[in-house]
């Protein structure tokens, strides 16, 4: 991967990417791990890095070696502007992970395990699957505050609003209420 690539989708210097890109910079080259400049931009939400990465041609599903699209990494990281401007850009919202013939996470479960509200919001606007189950019989739901158990994890979003996600081991309980 060209290093001022990296350096600049890293940093989210939008000014240094479109120089590289415009200088014949390839988006689509991968480090080591199978890491592009597009998932350092989805990383640290640098959603005008990820844009103009992805008007440059950078494929905005391509995986990491480890399964992880630029998407799944933007939910992780709660980044719900990154999350929305991949899923313009055609990312596949219900794509899961693989790895060694296994299938896990999608980039819902990332965000109700370690996003935010707003990033569970704009994957469900987008018709992210809630029903899908992973093979390490992981769901994710939200659990009715009447109803919780001490094993939930509260969410307090930017916008004021509270929600209680949980993702359950061993149970098939999708997530059934919208944010």
């Amino acid at each position: 991967m060209d290093p001022r690539l990296r350096a600049a989708a890293l940093k989210g210097d939008v000014e240094a990417l479109t120089t590289a890109l415009n200088e014949g910079a390839d988006p689509n080259q991968f480090d080591d791990d199978g890491y592009g400049p597009l998932l350092y931009a989805a990383s640290n939400g640098h959603a005008s890095c990820i844009d103009v990465l992805t008007r440059h041609g950078a494929a905005v599903n391509a995986n990491a070696r480890c399964g992880r699209t630029p998407l799944d990494t933007a939910a992780a990281g709660a980044h719900t502007e990154a999350i929305k401007v991949l899923i313009r850009a055609g990312a596949l919202v219900d794509w899961h992970e693989s790895w060694q013939g296994s299938t896990f996470a999608t980039a819902l479960h990332w965000a109700v395990r370690l996003g935010t509200a707003s990033a569970v919001q704009a994957l469900l606007d987008a018709g992210a699957d809630v029903d899908w189950d992973n093979a390490t019989r992981r769901v994710v739901r939200t659990v009715n505050p009447t109803y919780a158990s001490t094993s939930y994890e509260e969410e307090e979003d930017n916008d004021g609003s509270s929600i209680r996600l949980e993702v359950v081991s061993g149970g098939f309980t999708p997530l059934d209420q919208a944010v």
